[in-house]
């Protein structure tokens, strides 16, 4: 048999399974919801490469209105909700049962779920009875073939502090990112980091080996991806620091703006990285951007370029960098003066090539405290803090006073916000502060303490 007779045989029992799945969807109240619209794009769901994953089925739902869903595959369940068409990833493998319960959270409208696997149509039901539900169940498909990702590290041998790139690729995208788990020599997880999946189905992680991997030995790197069970290992050692027998060389620093794009390792050109500047001053409250760009040689696909950049206290940021159709990359890096002062080493890294670095120097001016101005009070005030201190004169004359001259600008104070439970009784010690002060005993800063304690309570008002 020809290909296109196999093709043309395919597609006619792929269209007469479908059309008997569809005739045995009730209709609820005479209504079909199943368009034509959504018939086309089952169709093209069974067609799409990427959901021939293995032992990995699909829960397609069309909706014009809020739903639940109760989902129960092998051992596992979960719940889920939305609104409209989702599309769900579920495990299936050869031989597992699936059982499914949906309701609709709104009276109108319909609500319709199909299961797919392998190309196959397995299950096709809906309503659109008002708050309707349904349930139903079936059995996996067989599936024979290997999952498929890989996962690399650029060395075997690492010191502490070095930076290691962990790449691959998958062949399937059934989802965003690949699941890394590093563990140490005695088996321990020191972490886990979930890469994102790019559009041409690679991925790449830069990984500092500081903090948790301060144990030497051999570190195992467990990748896996999708629902898939396989596991792909992968080995690392990190050198202790007494085996070292020589010191290794420190990146050199450009001082140029441009730098070639040179593996240390192997001596390979593969590319320019430009800083527009080497030298940046920052005055306090201020920003200023850096940019960054160069040029990869032969740029595949459109992969990014990591930039990774070293700041003077020794932490690290990092951002991906798409190239353009001209092999050129750009970004910009926003810098304050709260950054540090001194030397930032810009490195960047593409597939699998990871350059010296080039820097630039920046100066940034830290926040002045500005010198406090000496609180003037007129002298002639000391005698209405004397009198009211005596009893001559009551709490209320005495508030009012400082209240009065506070908003003629007599006495200049900070402005004092006010609690929301304010009181009407004035302390002892504000007044013992008012007699100290008429005799000359404390300073106005002392004797200013208190009338910011009134303002601050709302027993001086001063708004």
């Amino acid at each position: 048999m020809t290909d296109v007779s196999w093709i043309k045989l395919s597609f006619f029992m792929f269209t007469v399974s479908f059309i008997i799945l569809l005739s045995s969807v009730q209709e609820v109240n005479g209504q079909s919801y199943i368009t034509e619209d959504i018939k086309n794009k089952i169709e093209k769901e069974l067609t799409l490469k990427d959901n021939n994953v293995p032992d990995t089925g699909f829960i397609l739902i069309y909706s014009d209105t809020a739903w639940r869903g109760d989902i129960a595959v092998s051992d596992s369940s979960y719940s889920t909700e939305g609104e409209l068409f989702q599309k769900i990833p579920v495990l299936c493998k050869t031989s597992d049962y699936y059982s499914f319960y949906f309701y609709k959270t709104n009276s109108p409208g319909y609500l319709l779920v199909a299961v797919i696997q392998d190309g196959k149509l397995l299950n096709l039901i809906g309503t659109t009875s008002e708050y309707g539900s349904f349930s139903f169940s079936g059995k996996c498909k067989q599936s024979n073939r290997i999952p498929d990702f890989t996962v690399s590290i650029q060395k075997s041998e690492y010191s502490q502090n070095d930076i290691a790139l962990i790449s691959g690729s998958v062949k399937y995208q059934i989802s965003k990112t690949i699941k890394l788990e590093i563990l140490d020599p005695n088996g321990d997880l020191v972490q886990t980091e979930f890469v994102t999946i790019e559009p041409d189905k690679s991925y790449m992680t830069l990984l500092r080996l500081a903090g948790g991997f301060s144990k030497d030995g051999l570190y195992t790197i467990k990748a896996q991806y999708g629902f898939s069970t396989d596991i792909i290992e992968k080995k690392f050692t990190i050198k202790p620091k007494n085996m070292e027998t020589q010191q290794i060389p420190k990146q050199s620093l450009s001082t140029q703006n441009t730098l070639e794009l040179k593996n240390s390792a192997s001596n390979i050109s593969f590319g320019t990285i430009t800083v527009d500047r080497t030298k940046y001053e920052i005055n306090y409250g201020q920003n200023t951007l850096v940019q960054i760009s160069g040029e990869v040689i032969s740029a595949d696909g459109g992969l990014p370029v990591y930039i990774t950049m070293e700041h003077p206290d020794g932490t690290l940021s990092e951002s991906k960098v798409r190239t353009g159709s001209n092999n050129q990359f750009s970004t910009f890096v926003n810098l304050d003066s709260k950054h540090p002062s001194g030397i930032y080493k810009i490195s960047a890294t593409y597939k699998n090539l990871k350059s010296e670095t080039i820097g630039f120097e920046l100066s940034t001016e830290k926040e002045k405290t500005p010198p406090q101005k000496p609180i003037t009070i007129p002298s002639w005030v000391k005698n209405t803090a004397k009198w009211w201190s005596d009893g001559q004169i009551t709490d209320s004359d005495f508030t009012d006073g400082i209240e009065f001259l506070i908003k003629e600008g007599t006495i200049k104070l900070d402005k004092k916000s006010v609690k929301t439970t304010t009181s009407t009784t004035i302390p002892v010690w504000i007044k013992n502060n008012a007699k100290w002060w008429s005799e000359g005993s404390i300073k106005n800063e002392d004797f200013v303490k208190g009338i910011e304690y009134l303002i601050e309570n709302g027993i001086i008002k001063v708004n």
